[in-house]
């Protein structure tokens, strides 16, 4: 199959929240989300911030653009996508990281690779 450039401006990809629990455990929860595509100079700055150390708020605040009704609030109520909804869950720092990953693996290839 040739390559074939798409006018859409976003896509869906799966993302694993790891939520710590106590006693050094893990409860995975998993999410639909929906990505922009990125341009190079966007993707040039997430593995700069990376490479750096560098905090990639702006990144994901950019990247994330819609979720599916899987991401509930504590009455398993779906919460609905908003700019201040999605600003919300990208202060919970492992809600962040997944997002981040997710969208990495989904721009690089990587996700085969990944352990669930």
């Amino acid at each position: 199959m040739g390559f074939k450039l798409s006018r859409e401006t976003s896509y869906k990809w799966p993302v694993t929240v790891k939520i710590p629990r106590d006693g050094g455990k893990f409860v995975n929860a998993t999410f639909n989300a929906e990505f922009a595509f990125l341009g190079q100079e966007d993707l040039d700055q997430v593995f700069d911030n990376a490479r750096n150390n560098r905090d990639n708020s702006d990144v994901c605040m950019r990247a994330l653009v819609g979720w599916g009704k899987e991401v509930t609030d504590e009455n398993d109520q779906p919460i609905e996508y908003s700019e201040a909804a999605k600003a919300m869950l990208l202060n919970v720092p492992y809600f962040k990281h997944a997002v981040l990953l997710a969208f990495t693996e989904s721009i690089t290839g990587d996700a085969g690779r990944r352990k669930n």
